[in-house]
């Protein structure tokens, strides 16, 4: 079992950066709210996931053999609002490292992190706290039990379904070269054949 606490969400930003990542966060969430339509959770939403994504790429991403791009993939199984400034959210957290080819993103390296994140609000925006994860080898379906509870059944099938899995990652590597301007039109594992990126946007972006 590994177990990330306040000390780790502080590699995202450092505790001298700790107001700036702060701005960030209501900068980002008051031009969705301008740009958009979005209800006020649906803003609290596309900010929570911004944070999961920026604590998985700085936080854990690192740690893999680097590549030219980040791109995490987040499967949420469920959120829980302790009160009006602590989100709970259990999730199977992947990332993925790329390097830019031609017209294809090569993954360098990857991996899943399921478990449970803490997220605190700051202003209009959030901040992951704590992340206990699932633990390895023999370790690994007693402590998602445990961590999961009574939302194991709804991990287990989001887990195990990999054709699920992999559109939801095209999906997210779809939203990533959107929003990044990149060019390339596929990506590819090593060993396997290249993918196109779809062109359609994640539903849950719109």
């Amino acid at each position: 079992m590994k177990l990330w606490i306040v000390a780790a969400a502080m590699v995202c930003c450092g505790m001298g950066m700790f107001t700036s990542c702060q701005d960030g966060n209501k900068a980002d969430a008051g031009k969705q709210a301008e740009e958009t339509e979005l209800s006020p959770a649906e803003v609290a939403e596309a900010a929570r996931l911004k944070a999961i994504n920026r604590f998985l790429v700085d936080s854990i991403g690192k740690h893999y053999e680097s590549g030219e791009v980040c791109i995490p993939c987040v499967h949420i199984v469920g959120t829980e609002e302790q009160d009006s400034d602590v989100m709970m959210v259990w999730g199977d957290f992947w990332v993925f490292n790329y390097n830019v080819e031609a017209d294809t993103l090569m993954m360098v390296s990857g991996g899943d992190h399921p478990g449970l994140m803490r997220l605190n609000k700051f202003d209009n925006g959030y901040m992951v706290t704590g992340f206990e994860q699932v633990g390895d080898g023999s370790d690994f379906d007693p402590s998602a039990r445990r961590l999961f509870g009574l939302k194991y059944g709804e991990f287990h099938k989001i887990n195990s379904d990999q054709e699920a899995r992999e559109k939801e990652r095209a999906r997210s590597i779809a939203d990533y070269v959107k929003e990044n301007n990149l060019t390339v039109k596929f990506y590819k594992d090593y060993g396997w054949p290249a993918v196109a990126i779809p062109a359609e946007e994640n539903p849950a972006k719109k």
